[in-house]
């Protein structure tokens, strides 16, 4: 059950964490299914954002959709919470079968959130959606990148020949991205219905084209988020050699040539 919407007050960063504790073996594209393990990651990753300074983030809503019991992660926030960040937490179970991917489910958990607690927040909100069981070390250096301006802030790729028939190879990356709770309405809000699998192409076909026309949304990240944790559909590690090869790449690629998305 989620925690008293009226509990939670406007903020100036407020992070969305999404978890699935106990993932249905019938979900497609996931190798990591032992609860036991991925809650552990989440502890993990809720004790590293509870250190973070005020206000980067300033209060914690921490989402899960399996209906598992979240007491473990309750006890962090009350007893390893230096900052002393309200922490709200809510476990449902999902409506949507696990048939239709991470990406539905995901998508599931952030217009519920919308619906029970964010819509109630101001504009002055900056809402920022993490994948829970990864850690973004930079968070904070994340959070105060962004443009002043910026209703919507992700990082999206495009990458050239890449792809089937050399095809433009084109998807948003959503294990982290930053919005005010009027454009996700706008932006992303009931995107799965009518849909039977929603992925990161779907996502970066509808901001890229609203990017167009509303300079608010701003479709690149101005910093490299530097990302800890193991990806849950091919077990790597975001610091493994390969990886961080590739995000060094990307990091000096966003320097000397910003209009290569990679």
């Amino acid at each position: 059950m989620p925690d008293a919407a009226s509990r939670m007050t406007d903020s100036r960063n407020l992070l969305l964490v999404t978890a699935t504790i106990t993932p249905s073996k019938d979900m497609p594209s996931n190798a990591l299914t032992d609860a036991t393990e991925r809650l552990g990651h989440y502890r993990q990753a809720l004790r590293s954002y509870l250190s973070f300074p005020t206000p980067c983030p300033d209060q914690i809503l921490f989402c899960e959709n399996s209906g598992y019991d979240l007491e473990p992660l309750r006890a962090v926030a009350r007893d390893e919470n230096p900052h002393g960040k309200p922490v709200h937490f809510w476990s449902f179970s999902p409506d949507a079968p696990p048939e239709r991917g991470k990406g539905y489910g995901e998508m599931e958990i952030l217009d519920r959130a919308y619906d029970t607690h964010l819509m109630r927040l101001g504009e002055d909100t900056m809402v920022w959606k993490v994948t829970g069981r990864l850690v973004v070390k930079n968070l904070d250096r994340l959070i105060q990148s962004r443009p002043a301006s910026a209703r919507f802030y992700i990082d999206m790729r495009k990458l050239p020949f890449v792809g089937h028939r050399g095809n433009l190879s084109h998807y948003a990356d959503t294990r982290i991205m930053g919005y005010t709770p009027n454009a996700y309405k706008e932006l992303l809000y009931g995107l799965k219905d009518g849909q039977t699998w929603v992925n990161e192409k779907g996502i970066f076909d509808r901001l890229y084209a609203a990017s167009r026309r509303d300079k608010r949304i701003t479709p690149r990240f101005r910093i490299q988020p530097q990302v800890q944790g193991l990806d849950g559909t091919l077990l790597k590690d975001y610091e493994g050699t390969r990886q961080v090869i590739k995000e060094w790449v990307r990091r000096v690629a966003r320097v000397l040539t910003p209009g290569l998305w990679i």
